[in-house]
């Protein structure tokens, strides 16, 4: 997977202008290493995402924590920690990105695209 776009459930208003949906890469040992400075896990975990889709942490901060969910199951595997690839696989395991108005289960997460 090469990257993954994700629909905001509410546009963000950045520093550059209004984004309805954010395009994740696969993270780089500079993005790891650029985050690791922060002591707090969340806090590193949003800003390796930040830097994942292009945005200063100060403005992906701003996204719904329910949005911010959906990057951790959608984006979590192009991190290349082990760990948020089997947190995606578990989740998905779980039904947590299905649609309620569709009995099938579901490939993606709503709102989530993904592009080789």
């Amino acid at each position: 997977m090469d990257s993954v776009t994700i629909k905001l459930s509410r546009p963000l208003e950045t520093k550059s202008g209004r984004l309805e949906a954010l395009t994740f890469k696969p993270a780089t040992l500079g993005d790891a290493l650029d985050v690791a400075e922060f002591e707090s896990e969340e806090v590193r975990d949003a800003a390796l995402f930040a830097k994942m889709c292009g945005l200063d942490l100060s403005d992906f901060r701003m996204i719904l924590n329910g949005d911010f969910r959906e990057v951790r199951l959608a984006a979590g595997p192009l991190t290349g920690r082990p760990e948020d690839a089997e947190l995606s696989t578990l989740l998905r395991q779980l039904g947590f990105d299905q649609t309620k108005t569709d009995e099938r289960p579901s490939t993606s997460s709503p709102g989530v695209s993904q592009d080789t």
